[in-house]
């Protein structure tokens, strides 16, 4: 069996892949702007997709991006399930 790491995801010289360092100071502005309307919506897509992105704040854009889909699925489910409920209450039958 093979174990050796060819995976572009793990090697270290990858060319396309940007894993300069993000400072403290970096970390703090990027979640800043997440507090600004219209950038928190555009931001972590650029994040997420742009090639000159350093890797750790690529991966941090595409956690968000997975978060803000699975808030929005369990928002439909929860609404869903109000709007549903109430539905059959108007129609005088509960379950």
């Amino acid at each position: 069996m093979n174990y050796s790491n060819t995976d572009s995801m793990y090697n270290e010289t990858d060319p396309g892949q940007n894993r300069n360092i993000v400072t403290t100071g970096d970390w703090v502005f990027s979640i800043l702007l997440l507090v600004v309307p219209v950038v928190q919506i555009v931001a972590p897509f650029v994040w997420a997709f742009s090639s000159s992105t350093p890797l750790s704040k690529k991966n941090f854009g595409k956690a968000i991006l997975i978060l803000w889909f699975f808030s929005i699925v369990l928002l439909a489910l929860f609404w869903g399930s109000i709007v549903a409920m109430f539905g059959n209450l108007s129609s005088g039958t509960l379950i």
